[in-house]
């Protein structure tokens, strides 16, 4: 089964998971870069991302999608709304892994429920959802502290 990663980072605490969980997979890796350079104010108001290239075409040999994204602002990001919102998810196992101040909870739960529907939309089922603590707004959790947290959920995704 062919995985690829899809990610959205600006503070390098989702760009460190995404890079190390596409290692320990053997996954190929893609970096969503919004032209806008939008923030939490623009993901409040649901606007979307004008991305640079086609990260859509990094995804259509795969049979496994992971795509991972901060919470901004009690929402998903622009970047990965604009992605989910043109993807082609037709017969694809998609898992979603989000990285927040705060981790799991009813803000995670509201934001996988969100990237869920776009994502059946677009064809794909999603087989798993983990909620993982990051760090503060616009700081940097570290290597060490994001790895294992990466960790903590790597069984489970291999597992998939």
């Amino acid at each position: 089964m062919s995985t690829g990663i899809v990610y959205f980072s600006k503070s390098n605490n989702t760009k460190t998971g995404a890079e190390y969980l596409s290692e320990k997979l053997g996954a190929s890796i893609t970096r969503l870069i919004d032209k806008k350079n939008l923030d939490a104010g623009a993901a409040i108001k649901h606007e979307l991302s004008d991305l640079e290239g086609d990260p859509w075409d990094a995804i259509k040999d795969c049979d496994r999608v992971i795509v991972m994204s901060p919470i901004w602002a009690f929402s998903g990001v622009p970047a990965m709304d604009t992605f989910l919102q043109k993807a082609d998810f037709t017969s694809k196992k998609i898992i979603i892994v989000t990285f927040s101040a705060f981790g799991k909870g009813f803000i995670a739960k509201r934001v996988h429920h969100i990237y869920t529907s776009k994502i059946e939309k677009a064809g794909g089922s999603v087989i798993g959802k983990w909620a993982l603590k990051g760090a503060r707004p616009d700081q940097y959790a570290g290597d060490a502290v994001l790895h294992k947290r990466v960790d903590q959920i790597l069984p489970e995704i291999m597992a998939l």
